[in-house]
């Protein structure tokens, strides 16, 4: 068996997709999501191996850090992709290479994206 830790948080950004056309053409302009994000983390045993907490309060730290600061976070043009490939990169740093890790990423909970490690 794999077992995984699961932490899920969100947050509030703006975001953009430059390339937009056609009938979503309105996404090259900066618009506004509540990004859920959830992180699954490997562990090697059952017991604590990475305390689901302390997990949390890292990964709302390292979100208040993505993007431009302000009153209201400005991701430029970053897909729910690279935001969860951006919160891989920096979890393999702070809980260890060698881990299994998948972070999906949604707008407003809905469309997003996942990526596995």
């Amino acid at each position: 068996m794999t077992a995984f830790v699961v932490i899920e948080t969100s947050f509030e950004a703006l975001h953009r997709w430059e390339g937009a056309r056609g009938k979503e053409v309105y996404l090259a302009h900066d618009h506004r999501h509540m990004f859920v994000v959830q992180l699954k983390i490997q562990v090697r045993h059952n017991d604590r191996e990475i305390e689901i907490n302390s997990a949390k309060r890292w990964l709302d730290s390292f979100l208040s850090d993505l993007g431009n600061p302000g009153p209201l976070r400005k991701l430029g043009n970053m897909s729910c992709e690279e935001i969860a490939s951006t919160i891989i990169l920096s979890a393999k740093e702070q809980f260890g290479e060698g881990r299994t890790m998948v972070c999906k990423v949604l707008e407003d909970g809905y469309l997003g994206a996942e990526v596995a490690d």
